[in-house]
C-alpha cells in the first residue's frame, strides 16, 4: 500500500474487513520484524561466543610461549 492509500484508509471510516485486514498485515510486518531482532540477536551472541573463545585460546598460547621462553633462559 502506498502512503496515498493509506491516507485514504485511515481518513475514511473502516468497515471491519478492511481493518481486519490491516491488522493482520500489520501482525504479519511484526512477526517479520520480530525474527529479524532475533536472528540479529543469536548472530551477535555467537559472535561474542566465537569471539571470548578466541581470545582465551589466544592468552592460553601466550602463557605457554611465556613460559617456554623462561625455560629456555
Amino acid at each position: 500500500m502506498d502512503q496515498d492509500a493509506v491516507a485514504a484508509t485511515m481518513t475514511m471510516q473502516l468497515d471491519p474487513d478492511t481493518s481486519l485486514r490491516l491488522l493482520r498485515r500489520l501482525n504479519v510486518v511484526g512477526v517479520v520484524v520480530l525474527v529479524v531482532l532475533l536472528l540479529q540477536l543469536m548472530a551477535t551472541l555467537y559472535n561474542l561466543r566465537t569471539t571470548t573463545n578466541e581470545s582465551v585460546r589466544l592468552q592460553n598460547q601466550h602463557q605457554v610461549l611465556l613460559s617456554f621462553n623462561s625455560w629456555t633462559r
